[in-house]
């Protein structure tokens, strides 16, 4: 049976991130789409995780169920030759506050992430790692559930979409 996981992940590989250089600027304060807003069911994500033992595991985020304020996830991970559910989770959708000074100074760069061209927000953040701080850098598209689509840290790709549908 499903074990039903109420929680917030949000941009969830970013917990733990601190940012760092350069420092935070004013920010409009104004609301900000969550990254699951316009998801219809059957959207997903579909991704790749380098674990800090070497290890690389796949994982997919499919909406099954919409709701006016959330949506349901299936969090799947990939054990060869089969997926295999981990649980679901409850998303919110809609406008979320923006903190009203804390905004991180970002550029836009164009990647290709499952054949597709995407036009992200990079940010660069300080993160803990095995061999201490080091800098990452985070791929942000409205264009992907969830929209957190790549993460280099110390010139490694530590998570990347690999496939994905919004619908």
């Amino acid at each position: 049976m499903l074990k039903v996981v109420s929680v917030i992940v949000g941009l969830f590989i970013l917990v733990g991130c601190q940012s760092g250089e350069p420092q935070p600027q004013e920010s409009s304060g104004e609301p900000m789409e969550h990254p699951w807003s316009g998801c219809g069911v059957d959207s997903f994500v579909h991704y790749k995780r380098l674990l800090f033992d070497g290890k690389v595991i796949e994982e997919k985020m499919t909406v099954v169920e919409t709701y006016p304020d959330h949506v349901l996830l299936e969090v799947s991970e990939f054990a060869d030759p089969e997926w295999k559910i981990k649980g679901l989770v409850n998303m919110p959708v809609g406008p979320i506050a923006k903190p009203p000074d804390k905004e991180i100074p970002s550029k836009e760069e164009t990647i290709t992430v499952a054949g597709k061209s995407l036009k992200c927000k990079v940010t660069e953040h300080i993160s803990r790692g095995p061999q201490g701080n080091e800098i990452t850098r985070i791929y942000i598209s409205k264009d992907v559930p969830g929209s957190y689509v790549r993460s280099v840290r110390a010139n490694t790709v530590v998570f990347e979409v690999i496939n994905f549908a919004k619908k």
